[in-house]
């Protein structure tokens, strides 16, 4: 007003929170605000406007209506934009042209919101690229589902493309999850040292139960049960000797689909021998059985793993050797596995079933595509800007 700034910044009175505000620059002019017959719409300091006048209040939701203008064609044209550029992608391109009418449209239209959203880096573009088209592909199965009501009784080919599509889809959201797994597994091993081994193990082994069996996944609705047998298990912790506390990293109760787990961690470095290691399994093993006897579910058999670094002395014992151990540790309704057999032997598992998935998994291709795809400049331009 009158050639001066009268207010500074008056985007920050919007709480924009969009990235095309970080692109809105330039200046107001309003002469109207500062008339000599009306009152002075400057604070006493001469640096803002009063807020709750009636005249900056007017400007302001203008300028509001105005911005949310903008918001809308440019959310418009980043969603046109990003769409292009997830095309610059072979796989993907081919994925949204073997797509037909309206739901090519709809899947474009998904796609392409990933440009509007703030991310760090390109690594975080593929990922969310990834989840778009599994988001995406289970929102046509669920409008496939729909359409099932309309299918008359006879059409049973149709129906059957439709459940063979839904298999499909969870083959790939399974193999995604795989594939997150092989990364915990990879992320362990680089970063375990000797000493460190069993505690990063404890942190992932009572959450992820996977790793100790693939086909383990942890039990819902049995969480009363874990946290009674958990406080057993602690109060026969507190009953060994210094000595026998010293050679236990943890142990803990968990339960998967159809049996109650115990998991005992020993620390790497100790040798437990197997009448010591036997007596005390014996001991915790006759309080949990009695235990599991009020759970809701009292049939499931008990297993007991030890996580150990080191096998018991017999092992080496040419009258007893590994397979009595296993044995006497089966008598007890236990087995026994090694720190570094555990993350060897999940990994080997999940990179055998991934190779096998890849080979009929029909997003997967699409999704080793994006993560293996690193677009040119001019690529990118010849999308945006078609000659």
């Amino acid at each position: 007003m009158r050639g001066k700034m009268a207010q500074e910044d008056i985007l920050d009175q919007f709480g924009l929170k969009e990235i095309f505000a970080d692109y809105i620059i330039g200046e107001l002019h309003c002469e109207e605000l500062d008339i000599d017959k009306d009152q002075d719409i400057a604070t006493s300091s001469r640096q803002s406007i009063k807020q709750d006048d009636l005249r900056f209040e007017t400007v302001r939701d203008s300028v509001h209506s105005e911005l949310r203008y903008i918001a809308g064609k440019w959310s418009d044209w980043r969603v046109l934009d990003g769409a292009k550029i997830a095309q610059t992608v072979p796989e993907v391109s081919t994925w949204l042209e073997g797509l037909k009418g309206d739901t090519k449209k709809k899947a474009k239209k998904w796609i392409g919101r990933l440009n509007t959203i703030r991310t760090q880096d390109d690594h975080d573009k593929k990922e969310l690229l990834k989840s778009s088209i599994l988001a995406f592909e289970s929102y046509r199965r669920k409008e496939q589902l729909d359409s099932l009501d309309s299918i008359k009784d006879e059409s049973l080919d149709q129906i059957l493309a439709i459940f063979k599509s839904i298999d499909d889809l969870e083959l790939s959201y399974y193999g995604q999850i795989v594939k997150l797994r092989i990364g915990v597994i990879k992320t362990l091993q680089k970063k375990l040292k000797v000493d460190q081994k069993e505690h990063a193990i404890r942190d992932y082994v009572f959450k992820h139960l996977w790793l100790l069996d693939p086909s383990w996944e942890r039990a819902k609705g049995t969480e009363h049960a874990e946290t009674t047998l958990k406080n057993f298990l602690e109060q026969n912790t507190k009953g060994l000797t210094p000595a026998q506390k010293n050679a236990r990293i943890d142990i803990g109760y968990r339960t998967t689909s159809g049996k109650h787990v115990i998991i005992e961690l020993k620390r790497a470095s100790v040798k437990t021998r197997l009448d010591t290691l036997v007596a005390q399994i014996r001991k915790y093993r006759t309080g949990a059985l009695k235990l599991i006897e009020k759970t809701g579910n009292p049939t499931w058999p008990l297993e007991i793993i030890c996580l150990v670094g080191e096998p018991p002395p017999e092992w080496h014992d040419p009258h007893t050797g590994a397979d009595g151990v296993r044995d006497a540790l089966s008598g007890v309704n236990a087995r026994m596995m090694f720190y570094d057999e555990l993350l060897d032997h999940a990994q080997s598992t999940y990179s055998d079933y991934l190779e096998e998935h890849e080979k009929t998994d029909k997003l997967m291709e699409i999704f080793n595509a994006i993560d293996d795809f690193a677009p040119s400049t001019e690529k990118v331009e010849e999308r945006l800007n078609p000659s």
